[in-house]
């Protein structure tokens, strides 16, 4: 384990009486460096949180290697896991710095999980590069702390600066959300989900389940997202504070977009994007291109996202639904979309190349099949 301290040091020249004699004080860096500092110089020494780093063996249990770890001051900590490791998580990892769990990205980790959360965090999180065995978990995967440890703004939400970004992470088996707010006013100022693989046996709760939290910048691209059943659930829950009315972004319009992903038989008989507080909202923009929906939200992706108020860009989707296409109500939005089967090849066993000329021809879904 390596922590590592940051030290800004403020040097102004005092205006009193000289100390009759000097001090040096030498800071010597990791790298070597020595730095020199008159003591009659030196106003103040402050010193940033500090970052820890740890490198668990292949065939640990991660929540084991957060055992004993003093987080105090800590506002990082980057886990790097072995090439092609094999770990497992049978309890909770809990983390209230700023989490970064990365793999490698041309052998990525893989993690075996317990019937317990993956994650429970409130600040940042970056995760990237792992392969995700949820068959054994019954609950949320990611998670934000009931009991946030950061406070609140004066509208009354927790905001989260630091960036949450997941990319090129694969999870097989979950029947619940892959992320959650814990229940709590969660405020995200950037949210990434990029080249991901998720899949659910089945879904017994939103797939992402804000109901009370709201991302600022929300940005969905180049991933699968898909059932192995029809679900009778929301696919995503969004219904926490509107971005312009959180203390601090008062001048902030909202931005959710979802760029050349494919999606398979999910909230199939509910609604896929499920949010009262930004339906019909001018200061909301949400953009959708290049997107497939096949057997998704009963034909009515956008139906709650906008009353024709909303600033709805659309380009370029397919909307397929029990083996015919179908147009979206124009009342939700001006985009036709591609009206042919995009065909995949084996979507029953996770294959959702399309054959479809059109989605071909115009590079539409999740480029990683096309």
């Amino acid at each position: 384990m390596k922590r590592v301290f940051s030290a800004i040091i403020a040097i102004l020249a005092f205006a009193g009486v000289a100390c009759a004699q000097s001090y040096q004080m030498t800071v010597i860096t990791s790298s070597g460096k020595v730095i020199s500092v008159d003591a009659d110089d030196l106003l103040s020494v402050s010193f940033s949180p500090a970052s820890i780093e740890i490198a668990p063996a292949s065939g640990t249990d991660l929540a084991d290697a957060f055992n004993g770890l003093d987080l105090s001051g800590v506002g990082l900590v980057d886990v790097k896991l072995e090439a092609g490791g094999e770990y497992t998580c049978n309890a909770p990892v809990n983390c209230a710095a700023t989490l970064q769990i990365l793999g490698d990205v041309d052998n990525p980790a893989k993690i075996k999980m317990g019937d317990n959360k993956f994650l429970v965090i409130d600040k940042g999180l970056a995760l990237a590069n792992v392969e995700i065995d949820a068959s054994e978990c019954n609950t949320q995967l990611i998670c934000w702390n009931s009991t946030p440890s950061v406070p609140a703004v004066e509208s009354g939400q927790f905001v989260i600066l630091d960036p949450v970004i997941v990319n090129n992470v694969k999870v097989t088996g979950m029947t619940s959300s892959f992320m959650y707010d814990g229940g709590k006013a969660y405020v995200w100022d950037a949210m990434t989900i990029n080249n991901c693989v998720l899949e659910w046996e089945s879904q017994d709760k939103n797939g992402f389940n804000f109901a009370s939290s709201m991302p600022i910048v929300w940005n969905v691209s180049n991933n699968t997202m898909y059932s192995k059943v029809k679900t009778g659930q929301n696919f995503i829950g969004c219904s926490g504070k509107r971005p312009w009315q959180v203390t601090g972004y008062e001048s902030r319009k909202g931005e959710i977009n979802f760029e050349n992903n494919t999606f398979f038989q999910l909230a199939n008989s509910k609604q896929f994007f499920n949010t009262n507080t930004l339906k019909g909202q001018k200061n909301e923009l949400f953009t959708f291109k290049k997107n497939i929906f096949v057997d998704c939200s009963n034909k009515k992706i956008y139906a709650n996202i906008t009353n024709n108020n909303a600033q709805l860009t659309c380009e370029d989707n397919t909307y397929w639904f029990d083996g015919a296409a179908y147009e979206e109500p124009s009342s939700y939005n001006s985009d036709a979309g591609l009206q042919t089967d995009p065909a995949f090849v084996d979507p029953a066993n996770g294959d959702f190349t399309p054959t479809g000329a059109e989605q071909v021809e115009k590079k539409t879904g999740d480029p990683r099949w096309l």
